[in-house]
């Protein structure tokens, strides 16, 4: 059986659309990428994506091979700041800071991540995949609400 982190953590991946709930978020690993600019513009968002991609894949297939288990990509998720907060009302995407992320379940290991990268590298040479790296992030208690719209 395939693991799935959104269902076995529908809090954190199934909020409601009209109020927010507060949640407690644990340390989730991810696999991480940074850049700058407007992600429906910039060539470096859509290779930093395809990057993340092809290395949750790679690990994915490394982590079955060596388990026998399987787990289903998560879902892309992203990190947004700037040195000038007005560009977030303003819509200036191209001033905005990014980083891209996919969480991995708790049972991929760290070698699990090296040799999924390690292939993501030689499959994918043409991808800033050296740029991709795993990072623990622990939010604690937030609020959330599912946006809905552009």
């Amino acid at each position: 059986m395939k693991y799935d982190l959104k269902k076995d953590r529908k809090d954190l991946y199934a909020p409601g659309s009209h109020d927010f709930v507060r949640v407690t978020v644990p340390p989730l690993t991810y696999l991480a990428i940074g850049g700058h600019g407007d992600p429906n513009t910039a060539a470096e968002y859509t290779d930093a994506v395809s990057a993340l991609y092809a290395s949750g894949y790679a690990i994915k297939f490394a982590f079955r091979a060596r388990s026998g288990d399987d787990f289903v990509v998560g879902p892309l998720e992203g990190l947004w700041s700037s040195d000038d907060p007005s560009s977030f009302a303003e819509r200036r995407k191209d001033a905005w800071d990014w980083t891209m992320l996919i969480p991995l379940p708790p049972a991929v290991t760290d070698a699990d991540i090296r040799v999924g990268l390690d292939t993501a590298v030689r499959k994918k040479p043409e991808l800033p995949i050296d740029r991709v790296a795993a990072r623990t992030i622990e939010e604690g208690l937030s609020l959330q609400i599912l946006h809905v719209g552009s």
